[in-house]
């Protein structure tokens, strides 16, 4: 029997994660992160992340268990918190900077665009921290199949996405202010962490307060009929950020079908999802996917470089151009095999 909830434990711990991964992957529906560097972060939070948490937390516990052993004796209150202290102080502070660790080189990297992106990323090393933090507590109640139970559904339902929820709103925040002066990233960090550690502690209190009184049932229910709401919550905002990033892509690029770079018609098309999965507004001679991925890309890239630290770096300008070069290049080659899209197309392309 301990085998097979071994082989149980594993299972639940890793499916339903991944599975999750793979969702808010894919409802990033304009651009996409590699998927090598998404599996990355995953990875981080469920191997780097954890190990510092476990390090931190031990080193941390013993620092402030003292300090509520004396607050304790001094109020009376017997070992209350004592046994809070750990669960609602020492994990969100340890934990979500912990978790959120990898975001720092992520948020560097040319391919990051903005809170849609610290969104994907901050949830991918949430739910990799909450696949082994699962298997963790999965395989130390073996013992008991009724409690083993109990734990994998509601940590499953609850617990892991509650990590990936809290670390996806760090990565908005940090997406933010990435591209904006000292101001805006010191806001997006306070604001993220502020949030994140805030959930966190919220939850585990919640639970441990439940354990320590006299009606645990109350406090239990507050906290699995509210949690979903707040991270439905995280998920609208998720959706509005997607949103907002395809009002950007229309917007740039109507600037580039003023200068005839792309046909009028297109904007609105890329900026789409659901217009864009069609194949009946390219011609047959161009390639569907590179033109969607090189049209989105150039709307992202124009508003970059004209961010206070996108003027920096002279890559997103260059991009700009390469990437112009590469439309009008598809563009040609759809004319040269016959497909003429209009006059005023074949006066830009000459």
């Amino acid at each position: 029997m301990s085998a097979v909830l071994v082989l149980l434990s594993i299972v639940f711990a890793v499916v339903p994660m991944t599975g999750l991964l793979l969702l808010v992957w894919w409802l990033d529906r304009y651009d996409r992160e590699p998927l090598w560097l998404y599996l990355l972060t995953f990875l981080w939070g469920g191997i780097g992340g954890v190990i510092i948490a476990l390090v931190g937390n031990m080193l941390l516990d013993l620092t402030l268990t003292p300090v509520a052993f004396v607050i304790d004796q001094a109020a009376q209150t017997g070992t209350a918190l004592q046994q809070a202290v750990g669960p609602t102080i020492v994990a969100p502070l340890v934990e979500e900077p912990a978790k959120a660790l990898i975001l720092l080189p992520v948020l560097t990297a040319r391919n990051f665009d903005g809170p849609t992106d610290g969104f994907v990323y901050g949830a991918a090393a949430g739910l990799g921290f909450g696949m082994t933090e699962n298997a963790l507590y999965f395989l130390s109640v073996l013992g008991d199949p009724a409690v083993w139970w109990d734990t994998v559904a509601v940590r499953t339902a609850f617990s892991a996405v509650m990590h990936g929820a809290c670390t996806a709103m760090v990565g908005a925040c940090l997406g933010w202010g990435r591209f904006r002066r000292w101001w805006g990233i010191m806001l997006g960090t306070s604001v993220g962490f502020t949030l994140a550690m805030g959930l966190h502690a919220w939850w585990n209190g919640l639970l441990t307060f439940g354990s320590l009184s006299n009606t645990p049932g109350l406090y239990e229910r507050v906290a699995l009929y509210s949690l979903p709401g707040i991270i439905f919550t995280v998920f609208l905002a998720f959706q509005a950020s997607l949103f907002g990033e395809s009002l950007k892509i229309r917007r740039e690029l109507r600037a580039e079908a003023d200068t005839g770079v792309l046909p009028p018609e297109h904007p609105g098309i890329v900026a789409s999802w659901w217009r864009r999965q069609g194949y009946d507004w390219l011609p047959p001679g161009v390639d569907h996917r590179r033109y969607i991925q090189a049209a989105t890309t150039l709307a992202i890239r124009r508003r970059q470089a004209r961010l206070p630290l996108g003027r920096r770096d002279p890559f997103y300008a260059d991009d700009c151009e390469r990437l112009r070069k590469q439309l009008l290049a598809m563009q040609r080659h759809a004319d040269e095999q016959g497909e003429k899209w209009s006059y005023e197309r074949m006066e830009v392309l000459e």
